[in-house]
């Protein structure tokens, strides 16, 4: 699409979706908006024991086209935003308020005119 784009990312924002967040800005395509990503950027298979326990190995690691790990780091977003503490506590019900969705809206205007 050539329609600009804003992916909003905060601490929760982790593995595949840290990748693709990664990727669509790697590809000059979108800009991150909010503030620095969980950084789960690999990928665990858990084995099941006989006796009912389990053990966990990291088989690989996700990687952007950029080719920069973002694991234990988390991405840095182009524009950071944050709830305020009062925000936070019931951040599902801001509607217009929500400074993320502020962010991305005054950024896609700037990018469209």
């Amino acid at each position: 699409t050539e329609l600009p784009i804003t992916v909003l990312v905060d601490g929760n924002t982790a593995s595949a979706a840290e990748l693709f967040a990664a990727a669509v800005r790697d590809s000059e395509k979108a800009v991150l908006i909010g503030n620095t990503t969980f950084g789960k950027g690999v990928v665990q298979r858990t084995y099941f024991l006989s006796d009912d326990s389990c053990v966990r190995f990291t088989v690989g690691e996700f990687l952007p086209p950029s080719g920069n790990s973002f694991n234990g780091k988390g991405l840095t977003p182009d524009y950071e935003v944050s709830f305020t503490d009062e925000q936070a506590k019931n951040p599902y019900i801001l509607g217009n308020n929500d400074p993320y969705i502020k962010k991305a809206v005054e950024h896609l205007n700037g990018v469209t005119k």
